[in-house]
């Protein structure tokens, strides 16, 4: 689906632009999507959050869509792009909805800058191992699928194939086991509601992620799609019932 917002606009981080996308007023609910999606992955989240009375924002992800790519190309300094990006377009701590490799920024900017975030969201996390060896690299072909048609419908071709490039070098750190990550995430007080899509491969990590973090709410994850079609384990009423009550 197509997402329309009431506004987009730019931002610049250290002369690097952010896209950003809102509608309605109210508590914001900052969205980060997945590599190789975009914010029109969140469209059917819009208008139910505006009609509850809170502000719907999104960010196209640091490379992606019309954002400009970070000069580093490791995760720590994209964590560190989405926080500045936070303190730029927001007062206080809000909430946030991380999907897939969103999910992992989520978590990361709330272990690292706890003061700006208010509660966590995350549909189908991407995580890196906490033990064992290292993972091996691989992009699902639904997000292939999914970049391909956003590099295409956003007609900056060269930028987005070069996101797709550097989408594969934000996996394969990813793949690495990463004792020191999943440390700071214990630490998380922030509010945090998990729903998955129920993949077999993920659900160990999955499991980790809700004994390590306090307080974890588990959420009914909405019925498997088209297969190699990526779609949200998410549901905007399960999303409005865990904002209304944490």
């Amino acid at each position: 689906m197509m997402a329309t917002f009431n506004a987009v606009h730019e931002i610049f981080i250290d002369e690097l632009s952010v896209r950003v996308y809102s509608n309605g007023t109210g508590p914001s609910v900052l969205m980060l999507h997945d590599l190789g999606s975009s914010v029109g992955w969140f469209a059917e989240l819009s208008s139910p959050l505006v009609s509850a009375g809170h502000e719907f924002v999104a960010i196209d992800l640091p490379g992606c869509g019309h954002s400009d790519a970070v000069r580093d190309q490791g995760l720590a300094s994209c964590v560190d792009h989405v926080a500045a990006a936070m303190c730029k377009l927001f007062d206080g701590p809000v909430d946030i909805v991380g999907r897939g490799f969103g999910g992992y920024l989520a978590l990361s900017v709330a272990a690292r800058y706890p003061e700006l975030v208010s509660r966590l969201v995350l549909d189908s996390p991407t995580l890196p191992p906490a033990s064992g060896p290292h993972e091996k690299l691989k992009m699902a072909p639904g997000m292939a699928i999914s970049g391909a048609g956003a590099t295409l419908r956003r007609g900056r071709i060269r930028h987005n194939i070069s996101g797709l490039s550097r989408a594969r070098s934000f996996l394969a750190e990813l793949c690495q086991t990463d004792k020191r990550w999943w440390a700071a995430v214990s630490a998380i007080t922030a509010p945090t509601l998990i729903v998955d899509d129920g993949d077999q491969a993920g659900s160990s990590k999955i499991e980790a992620l809700v004994a390590a973090i306090p307080g974890v709410v588990r959420g009914r994850s909405l019925p498997a799609q088209r297969k190699f079609v990526p779609a949200s384990a998410l549901s905007a009423q399960t999303l409005l019932d865990f904002l209304k009550v944490s």
